[in-house]
């Protein structure tokens, strides 16, 4: 029972909110941690993360044991949630960053420049779009068709977009 506790006190929480908590529970059918102390044990165990996420969603004190392992799990679910978001999103803004970096360095290889005069018109104007219509996100029916969206568009950079539509 005391190599139970003692066990109990050296784990920590390595990522997974799940596997700290298996493994604690049973740590715990032998060692028979309560009360505060239980909670002494989970709280010194977790990084700030899983704790400020539980503090700012469970305000009051916990009636019992159970209830607190709940919130403790919960929290940990959502702070691993967001860490794996946050780590989506820094992956796509690194693939994005590397697409910008490829598209200038074939705008160098040979593509032309735009002249002042090109770059004086809007952009939905040089793509082909028609006039007075909106070009953002979410609008319906920017051309009439397909052949007068593509109006301007090079060739390659159709052909890149049918393959792959990621960089759309």
């Amino acid at each position: 029972m005391a190599d139970a506790q003692l066990k109990l006190g050296q784990l920590r929480y390595q990522g997974s909110i799940r596997a700290y908590l298996t493994e604690f529970r049973a740590l715990n059918n032998f060692a028979r941690v309560t009360g505060e102390a239980l909670r002494e044990k989970v709280d010194l165990a977790m990084p700030d993360t899983v704790l400020d996420m539980r503090f700012a969603h469970y305000l009051e004190d916990f009636a019992d044991d159970k209830g607190f392992l709940q919130a403790t799990h919960q929290a940990g679910l959502q702070v691993e949630k967001k860490k794996a978001l946050k780590q989506a999103r820094e992956q796509m803004k690194g693939i994005s960053g590397r697409n910008d970096d490829r598209k200038k360095q074939e705008g160098k290889k040979g593509e032309t420049t735009p002249t002042k005069a090109d770059t004086s018109k809007p952009r939905q104007a040089q793509a082909g779009a028609p006039a007075g219509k909106p070009t953002w996100w979410g609008a319906k029916d920017h051309w009439a068709s397909k052949e007068e969206a593509l109006k301007g568009v090079p060739q390659k950079e159709q052909e890149t977009y049918f393959k792959n539509r990621d960089d759309c």
